[in-house]
């Protein structure tokens, strides 16, 4: 088991590839050099799996982002927060964006995520990655089949400005999310 685990990792039992050098490999390596897969065995299993909040590769920007909605008025909060492969923080948003439905609060946080470092510096510096604990929003933003009629031209324009940069978006566990939601949750008021 790592040591360096943190209160934020979750660990899944489950299936894991590891490579022969270090024993596991993370995701975020695959998007810098998707060749590092060809290395895995088949037969190099572990047992289990350890989710944390991992920093981007190289010439990446990771922004996190969640929605949060009070039980009562269905008010809802904004935040996300965006690091580069240093793990430095570059800047970060806790909006009230009044009241909305759950799902719509998602949506909203990852368009204001995509918003603000599109019209950043960085956007000529690296690629964003952008990470959601809302498995539903990184779906339809993938794919707009499922999408409520009500919210069709909106995912259709974050999903189009996804293409456009060339913006990796994935869901992530809520246990690596739990900045992100802390800001979602002060946006709320």
């Amino acid at each position: 088991m790592h040591a360096n685990l943190n209160a934020n990792c979750m660990l899944n039992w489950g299936l894991v590839k590891k490579t022969p050098h270090t024993g596991h490999i993370e995701v975020d390596f695959l998007i810098g050099d998707p060749s590092v897969a060809d290395n895995l065995s088949d037969s190099k299993v572990l047992d289990s799996i350890v989710y944390c909040w991992n920093p981007p590769p190289l010439d990446f920007f990771k922004m996190n982002v969640d929605g949060a909605v009070s039980s009562v008025g269905m008010v809802a909060g904004i935040g996300g927060i965006l690091r580069d492969w240093n793990r430095v923080t570059l800047t970060s948003f806790s909006v009230n964006v009044g009241p909305n439905t759950p799902i719509l609060a998602e949506m909203k946080a990852i368009k204001k995520g995509i918003d603000i470092f599109v019209s950043s510096v960085w956007a000529s510096k690296g690629r964003l990655i952008i990470e959601s604990d809302s498995k539903i929003a990184v779906e339809w933003i993938k794919d707009q089949i499922s999408v409520p009629v009500y919210l069709s031209n909106f995912v259709k324009e974050i999903a189009s400005t996804v293409s456009l940069n060339q913006i990796i978006i994935r869901w992530i566990p809520r246990c690596c999310n739990c900045e992100a939601d802390k800001l979602a949750k002060e946006g709320i008021g």
